[in-house]
């Protein structure tokens, strides 16, 4: 098969897991003799403690807790408890956490009100719920598995900790070596940043956003894929600042030089993200090196049959390629298997003179952004 082929597709299946968290179950019997099995939830909100916030389950998805919903409101150390759920609605419903100006305190500054509003989100059945855990939540609402999420996140931080971990009680835990415990601490000043970057963009951005229709779930969503997107920033300017940490000058640092979302482009960043949402890149070099990347391929050339191939690429650990490949035997009816080798009909200028096509792939190189520079004998081709 002559020319350059095409890397079309890539399948992936996605697994949902679970985490756990303070849950309990119980069995009550209504007149009639049928047992009814019921539910309750413990966890814990913070950016720190959040003391006066709205928790319930989103069992539309809506990113409102509304009054049909269950919820609590968090009392000391940001706990709250949910009763009377129903299994499935344990299992399945994302946690949201409204925190609401005037009314919601962080224990960051104890006995201050915060002024702004904005929400925060966990996976079901989680039994802490921070700015950390939104970012994961997001990331699962985009189309990644539990855990693609959490290494996800976990990558973007520079940090292999459990980030649905209550970073405050880890910090303060005195069984941790004083490496952990900084290492927590540095978990939590992430979440102070990027809670107080969420909370300025909910509040800028909110009345623009129900002028033009546009939906809390919707905007909720674009304000984390940009805090997502700007948390190298965040992290560097953590670490920049040192014992100078202030999570409000770094928001706002952040807010002015990397959000890129406004009044005047909020409609068209809600397209672009709402188009993007459950599209996933793959990473074709991590692909390449596990269960291979899946090829197909057709060329047409006047008075002749289609050729239609397909085929797999699988690297070594010295980057070199196996490359699998089947045509269509239009004799055969069938697919084959075939091997690439040069085509003396078809002649290319080289260093040492004209010389027969050759577009056996001879090696690859992995880029950053996780696409790949194939090398053939004849010319290189990038794929992402």
């Amino acid at each position: 098969m002559n020319g350059q082929r095409s890397l079309l597709a890539v399948a992936i299946a996605l697994g949902i897991a679970g985490c756990g968290s303070d849950s309990s179950d119980s069995s009550t019997t209504d007149t009639g003799g049928s047992t009814a099995t019921t539910a309750s939830l413990t966890a814990k909100a913070a950016d720190g403690y959040l003391v006066g916030a709205n928790a319930c389950l989103d069992l539309n998805s809506n990113k409102v807790c509304d009054k049909d919903e269950p919820n609590a409101v968090t009392g000391d150390n940001g706990e709250f408890t949910i009763e009377n759920l129903t299994p499935e609605q344990l299992e399945q419903s994302t946690l949201l956490i409204e925190v609401v100006a005037g009314q919601t305190i962080d224990t960051d500054n104890p006995g201050v009100v915060l002024s702004k509003s904005y929400r925060l989100t966990a996976p079901p059945k989680s039994a802490f719920i921070s700015p950390l855990t939104t970012l994961i939540q997001n990331e699962i609402e985009s189309g990644s598995s539990l855990e693609e999420a959490k290494t996800a996140i976990q990558e973007k931080l520079g940090t292999t900790l459990d980030l649905t971990q209550d970073y405050i009680e880890a910090k303060n835990n005195n069984d941790l070596a004083d490496s952990q415990k900084a290492a927590f601490e540095n978990l939590h000043r992430v979440a102070q940043v990027t809670a107080s970057v969420m909370a300025e963009n909910t509040d800028a951005l909110s009345e623009t956003a129900a002028g033009a229709g546009i939906s809390v779930e919707a905007l909720t969503a674009l304000i984390n894929e940009e805090v997502t997107r700007v948390l190298d920033e965040v992290v560097k300017n953590i670490e920049a600042a040192g014992e100078n940490f202030n999570p409000s000058d770094i928001a706002g640092s952040i807010n002015r030089d990397h959000i890129a979302i406004d009044d005047s482009n909020l409609e068209d960043k809600i397209k672009e993200n709402e188009a993007n949402k459950g599209s996933k890149q793959a990473d074709l070099a991590k692909l390449i090196r596990t269960d291979g990347i899946n090829w197909f391929g057709g060329a047409n050339e006047t008075g002749t049959d289609l050729v239609v191939a397909y085929g797999t690429l699988k690297a070594a650990s010295d980057n070199s390629i196996t490359e699998t490949g089947y045509i269509y035997d239009y004799f055969a009816e069938q697919f084959v298997e075939f091997e690439n080798t040069p085509d003396a009909n078809s002649m290319v200028l080289g260093k040492d003179g004209w010389e027969a096509s050759d577009d056996t792939l001879t090696s690859i190189k992995t880029n950053t952004d996780g696409s790949l520079t194939l090398e053939s004998n004849r010319a290189l081709l990038r794929k992402s």
